[in-house]
Order: structure tokens, then C-alpha cells, then sequence
């Protein structure tokens, strides 16, 4: 490839960063949601990897507990409405995810006040950019894979 086009790739990503992280997260949308449902369903951690807190009251687990849905640790989790919710926006110079503001997540969030419930976790950022904007990174700027600087 011709350093000139080399130069000019790595000038592209460096002028509109985060547009490009947006556009590329928003691709793979649903994939990218995946990573903090997974996060909370299977360890019921908030977006600073802290236990949600309060757990569920004993009336709430003889519920899910009747609906065969895991009691452990609260997984924000019962008809799955909630997480078929959750959408990318772009906050500034970043990425992350939100919910719709109505009675349910007014009550969560009210509830379990003391967490940050919405947000990627720092493991969730890392896992995002290993998984999906770095290997579209390499593809814009080394496409064709053929990176050859002659001097």
C-alpha cells in the first residue's frame, strides 16, 4: 500500500473518532446490548461491577422462584421487556446504552438507587472495543491487509 493512502486512512479515523465508534457500535447493535444483559443476568452488577443492591425481597423470589427464574442475585430480569429495550446513543464523546423513561424503569431506578443500573461497565468497554472496534479499526486502516512502507 502507498504510505499516502496509509496516511490518509489513519487521518480519517483520527478527525471523526467517535462518529466512527458510534457508526460501527450501531452496526452491531443488538451484539453490543448483549455484553451488559449478559453482565447483569449472569452476575447482577451494575455499570461499576457492584452487586445491585437491595436483593430481592422473599415474596420476589417465591415468585421467580414459581416463574423457574434465577433468585441468587437480582438480574433486573422478569418478562425480558426491559433489556429488549435497551438502545446505543451517543453521550458526548462516548457510547452507551439507555432505557426508556416510563413506571418501570422509574421504579428500578428509584429502588435500587444506590447503583448505577443503565450504563457499560468498564469490563463491558473493554469487551466492546476488543470485540468489535478494534477489528474495524485494523479493516479501515489495513484493509487489504498488505501494510508495505517502503523507504
Amino acid at each position: 500500500m502507498d504510505i499516502d493512502v496509509y496516511i490518509k486512512r489513519l487521518q480519517k479515523v483520527a478527525n471523526d473518532y467517535q462518529s466512527f465508534v458510534f457508526n460501527v457500535s450501531k452496526k452491531s447493535e443488538p451484539y453490543i446490548l448483549a455484553i451488559p444483559k449478559r453482565r447483569i443476568f449472569n452476575k447482577g452488577t451494575d455499570a461499576n461491577d457492584t452487586s445491585i443492591k437491595p436483593s430481592y425481597k422473599d415474596s420476589t423470589i417465591a415468585i421467580k422462584k414459581s416463574r423457574s427464574q434465577r433468585t441468587s442475585h437480582v438480574t433486573l430480569r422478569d418478562s425480558g421487556d426491559l433489556y429488549k429495550s435497551f438502545k446505543l446513543v451517543k453521550e458526548g464523546n462516548s457510547i452507551d446504552f439507555t432505557v426508556p423513561n416510563n413506571d418501570v424503569t422509574d421504579f428500578l431506578s428509584g429502588y435500587y438507587s444506590g447503583n448505577e443500573l443503565f450504563g457499560f461497565s468498564p469490563d463491558d468497554g473493554e469487551k466492546i472495543f476488543k470485540l468489535f472496534i478494534k477489528p474495524a479499526l485494523d479493516d479501515l486502516i489495513n484493509g487489504d491487509g498488505n501494510i508495505n512502507i517502503e523507504i
